[in-house]
């Protein structure tokens, strides 16, 4: 497993912020995006494992903490 560092293009304006990532520039095809809202802390999502599956995590508010188990 390799980790990439790259950069979400964005756009500021007078309407605000705007981030968006696009196929190509990403290490991987985008096939599906998922996003949590509004959790509450300590609160456990997924518990379940994929064994080639690549992932991009934002946390555009907050944080997160990601556990990997081999």
């Amino acid at each position: 497993m390799e980790d990439y560092l790259f950069e979400i293009d964005n756009v500021r304006n007078d309407l605000g912020f705007l981030g968006f990532l696009e196929n190509g520039k990403t290490p991987f095809e985008i096939k599906r995006l998922y996003y949590i809202a509004e959790a509450s802390g300590g609160v456990k999502r997924g518990q379940h494992g994929h064994r080639k599956l690549q992932q991009i995590l934002i946390a555009p508010v907050g944080s997160f903490t990601v556990k990997i188990v081999n």
